[in-house]
């Protein structure tokens, strides 16, 4: 991409930014298992969070483990749910997309996976009693806790730890962040008044005895700007491998909902590199050996660019990011990507009845056609909904998405 330039941080030494192509990308997920379980209530009773199906009904847990399949290639293996709707693989055969060997599995067996292939895991939340993994648990933690965002981020948005026991008397609006206790945006909280922050306090504090998490929560002032995100791979021995800028769908209170990929070309990167360095930079200097796929939230203000989200993980925009890369291959196009969440007027059905329904849709040639294509993201066969990727020529707004996935 020639148009981008490139930004150079103050340390001679430092490596830049790069965008890849697909296949370049990929190669970074080799020789590896690649999965997307959580540690949540499926695995442990007594963990905080709560799984997808507890939140969205039968088959979403299984749903959310087809979303790396974008991360497939023919050199490692991905871990799906014991009962994940299999049939998505149509869509990639259809397309030449070449997947790699597909195993069903579980969280809890997942070490005997690995065992099994001789193979190191990346899965999206590491796994509480298997060592063997493709990055390192210790460096996984330190950067998923919002508390260290400083030290990972010179453009941080300003925030304060504050002791549960303590009184806060303001300003408001506030925003109340659970310090890596959050599940789902679930630890996410907006509070306008003293009234609104001593409820949501309290909630917080019997969450925190319940599960015996910590003590303390992160104060953040309420920011002015448009949210994005930024995620890009760390290696050892090149600079940041950058996946994805997007603008951020939140609710009011600020919960995600969903993200929109922009093209490469798009003015924001300019904004964004010199962050993606800065992060990739600081994450280097503390342990350069680090390996993982980064994320990080932030606002575009009057000040800048201002942090506040840090993780070392894969996300539900990864599949998103991947397929607008891949698709931007192709077809020689520069692409937006999202999801948009879809009930077929099938009924129960597995992914392959709407693939065969709107084959059409589903084809690079729709982009060409009708200026958009459809991919799958995970597809929930029990319920018979999911989320559909759709890939466009233009930033397309949620009354034509609606219209487009509303043919399903």
């Amino acid at each position: 991409m020639e148009n981008l330039k490139q930004i150079l941080s103050k340390d001679e030494d430092a490596l830049s930014p790069v965008i890849l192509p697909f296949r370049d990308i990929q190669i970074n997920f080799q020789n590896k298992i690649i999965a997307a379980f959580w540690m949540n209530q499926i695995v442990d009773q007594n963990s905080y969070k709560q799984d997808f199906d507890q939140r969205y009904g039968a088959g979403n847990e299984d749903a959310f483990t087809l979303t790396h399949l974008w991360l497939s290639n023919p050199e490692n293996i991905v871990v799906i749910g014991e009962k994940a709707d299999i049939s998505s693989q149509i869509f990639f055969q259809a397309n030449d997309f070449q997947l790699g060997s597909i195993v069903r599995s579980s969280y809890k067996e997942l070490p005997k996976v690995c065992q099994q292939f001789n193979l190191p895991l990346f899965n999206i939340d590491g796994h509480n009693s298997y060592s063997n993994l493709a990055y390192e648990k210790e460096m996984q933690s330190f950067i998923n806790n919002k508390e260290n965002l400083k030290k990972i981020s010179s453009y941080s948005a300003p925030y304060i730890l504050h002791n549960l026991e303590e009184q806060y008397l303001g300003p408001f609006p506030i925003i109340i962040k659970e310090c890596n206790q959050e599940s789902f945006g679930d630890g996410v909280h907006k509070a306008d008044n003293k009234t609104e922050y001593n409820e949501i306090i309290k909630q917080v504090k019997n969450k925190a005895e319940t599960y015996q998490l910590k003590q303390y929560i992160i104060l953040q002032p309420l920011l002015k700007g448009k949210e994005c995100g930024l995620n890009f791979i760390q290696t050892p021995s090149s600079g940041p491998i950058v996946t994805a800028v997007t603008f951020n769908i939140a609710d009011q209170e600020g919960r995600y909902i969903r993200s929109i990929n922009l093209p490469n070309s798009h003015p924001i990167y300019q904004e964004t590199l010199p962050v993606i360095q800065d992060m990739s930079d600081k994450i280097r200097s503390i342990n350069p050996n680090t390996f993982g796929y980064m994320m990080n939230d932030f606002f575009i203000t009057n000040h800048g660019p201002q942090t506040i989200d840090p993780g070392m993980r894969t996300t539900g925009n990864t599949a998103t990011a991947m397929a607008r890369i891949w698709a931007e291959e192709q077809t020689s196009k520069e692409l937006y990507s999202t999801i948009n969440f879809v009930i077929s007027k099938q009924g129960a059905c597995n992914f392959a009845s709407i693939f065969n329904s709107s084959k059409d849709l589903f084809s690079l040639e729709s982009i060409q056609k009708n200026g958009f294509m459809l991919a799958p993201w995970g597809w929930n066969n029990i319920q018979g909904n999911g989320n559909l990727i759709i890939l466009s020529e233009e930033n397309l707004p949620e009354l034509d998405i609606n219209q487009i996935t509303g043919r399903i």
